[in-house]
């Protein structure tokens, strides 16, 4: 068995498809996983998972979803072994340890293109800082994300999670390995 997170896209935000996270859990335990917990109200379920599952597991989910509770959700997974990487590669660690609300990672579904790679690369006009690794974009929000005029140049978009959020699931998921 393998620790995964389950880090669902625009739940819960603004009023808009709404999710239970009582009723999150039901879905995923219904589906077979272990050790089903959600942490906070925006989409976040760790779990524990067969390693030969893995392959599938997306769309399973995904599927089941929609089947639920009618409206389509995109759902990123990763693995504890990744989170505890994404924790270990952030770029922006000082920011992170001082103002954890202003560092997010943005987990994409899939590595960016070369062209999105190469505008992500450039500098930008504003206080925010970014940093793309392996498939994940960490943010450095100076302002606070809530007064950030950027926009990220994506043709898929990801999920973002804060820093605080970040390291809670990665231990959640930690957690689940011992």
């Amino acid at each position: 068995m393998t620790a995964i997170v389950s880090l669902l896209r625009a739940v819960n935000v603004g009023g808009n498809r709404i999710i239970a996270m009582a009723e999150l859990r039901a879905l995923y335990e219904s589906l077979g996983f272990g050790n089903v917990a959600t942490y906070v109200q925006s989409g976040n379920v760790v779990f524990s998972a067969a390693r030969a599952e893995r392959a599938g597991l997306t769309a399973k989910i995904e599927t089941a979803i929609a089947g639920r509770f009618a409206f389509d959700v995109p759902v990123i997974n990763r693995t504890a072994a990744e989170l505890k990487a994404i924790v270990a590669k952030n770029p922006f660690p000082g920011e992170a340890a001082a103002e954890p609300g202003k560092v997010v990672v943005v987990f994409l579904p899939a590595p960016p293109s070369k062209e999105e790679r190469a505008v992500l690369e450039r500098p930008i006009d504003g206080p925010e800082r970014l940093k793309l690794v392996g498939v994940d974009l960490y943010v450095h929000y100076a302002v606070g994300i809530g007064r950030s005029k950027l926009k990220l140049p994506l043709k898929r978009p990801g999920t973002t999670r804060n820093w605080k959020t970040v390291t809670a699931l990665a231990r959640m998921a930690g957690d689940l390995e011992r």
